[in-house]
């Protein structure tokens, strides 16, 4: 018989589904799956048994295998488990259940559909799904309007097609530059309707269903996330663009590894490399920890630090691809653990919000005195990592440009 351990990183816990799926891997190989939950064994094979075990999100089961083919089983199973913890697939919203011996005609099957629907959270997500699609339908309409059709006869879109060419061109050279619109027209088109398509969105009027869901703005009591709710993930979501199939060097809030070459690095900044990250953390003392073990723990802390250089040219140049050298300022992407390294404040250096990404939770502290103009071809650029939102880089660039606008006097006391 082989164990393995696992905790439940699902958040809607072990349900019939995934046991489901391992019965059928358990058929497969002619053997028995149990799971052990706190002494309780279930058949993998009886659902009942097994939803019968309320295994939540968090807690601690135990797969036993037996069999002539448990072996063989074992990296199947294995490899399961570590899918179904990155599915990605969205839990249902709502779990209904419409009798069908008690429908006799279409209308009473549309009432039924219509009671399910009746879900206040499905109403307001389905709300605004749907005026999210009704802006993007009226941006497309309000152009398409525009263009001229000269003396296309009936059935005919040969000047009308000509037209839409010319215009989306040309509304796409003026939002990135003629340039940078040829080498990226998908890109230039998406920045070019997007201003109508968030203008619409921001004219839409939301069903009044979302007062019923907005209901904590009226407590009294500060509001908070609930507690096992990943605020970093969230950050995620709205600042950070992970797809690095389209992302490049030179393109605007891009973050790119430093190379730690030594000789590259201490040329750059005139130091080694965890000489310079030292300068970026106070370091609290860890309680029952002899100071050599202290010390062990933070190297190996500042091992896990990734120096970074984040490009942030003006959007116009950008936009424009004028000539230039980029300008990268740089930083430490560090791992967010307070019981090991505490970020030390000052008004040069720029801390974002805590992101969530490849189960890492991680910020990035950018060094205003550290900015540097390279060509994308210099050595010391390695791989990118991600790309920061705009808006995130326009706050940075206002950051800096206060910085390195700020007046110093002499006075005399």
């Amino acid at each position: 018989m082989i164990q393995i351990d696992h905790i439940i990183s699902c958040i809607d816990g072990l349900h019939a589904r995934p046991a489901a799926e391992l019965a059928n891997i358990a058929s497969e190989y002619a053997i028995e799956v149990y799971i052990n939950k706190d002494g309780k064994i279930a058949n993998i094979k009886n659902i009942t048994e097994v939803v019968g075990l309320c295994a939540k999100y968090g807690q601690k089961i135990s797969i036993l295998i037996n069999g002539d083919n448990e072996k063989k089983s074992l990296k199947t199973i294995k490899k399961y488990i570590e899918e179904r913890e990155k599915d990605d697939i969205p839990s249902p919203l709502v779990i209904d259940t419409i009798n069908k011996a008690l429908i006799n005609n279409v209308d009473e099957l549309k009432a039924e559909i219509q009671r399910v629907l009746a879900n206040s959270t499905l109403n307001a997500m389905l709300d605004y799904e749907k005026k999210a699609h009704d802006a993007a339908s009226k941006t497309i309409n309000s152009l398409f309007s525009l263009i001229p059709r000269g003396n296309d006869k009936w059935g005919e879109n040969i000047i009308f097609e000509n037209n839409f060419d010319l215009i989306f061109s040309k509304m796409a050279a003026n939002t990135m530059g003629i340039k940078l619109a040829r080498k990226t027209p998908v890109i230039a088109i998406q920045r070019t309707l997007f201003p109508i398509l968030q203008h619409n969105i921001k004219k839409a009027d939301l069903s009044s269903v979302w007062i019923n869901k907005l209901s904590s703005l009226n407590q009294d009591a500060k509001l908070k996330f609930p507690s096992d709710f990943k605020t970093e993930a969230l950050n995620t979501i709205y600042h950070i663009d992970n797809d690095k199939s389209h992302l490049k060097k030179d393109e605007r809030g891009v973050v790119i590894k430093v190379k730690k070459t030594s000789t590259l690095f201490k040329n750059i900044f005139g130091k080694k490399k965890n000489e310079l990250i030292k300068e970026y953390f106070s370091f609290p003392s860890i309680k029952g920890k002899k100071e050599e073990e202290v010390e062990s723990i933070r190297l190996q802390y500042i091992e896990k630090c990734i120096p970074v250089f984040v490009e942030i040219s003006a959007s116009c140049d950008y936009a424009q691809q004028n000539p230039r050298a980029l300008k990268y300022l740089f930083g430490i992407k560090y791992p967010i653990d307070p019981t090991i390294a505490k970020p030390s404040s000052g008004e040069y250096k720029f801390f974002t919000p805590s992101f969530l990404l490849n189960d890492e939770k991680f910020a990035i502290i950018l060094n205003f005195r550290y900015i540097y103009g390279f060509q994308i071809t210099n050595a010391i650029l390695d791989e990118i990592i991600f790309k920061l939102s705009d808006n995130l880089i326009n706050q940075i660039g206002n950051r800096y440009a206060n910085y390195a606008s700020r007046i110093g006097i002499i006075s005399h006391e």
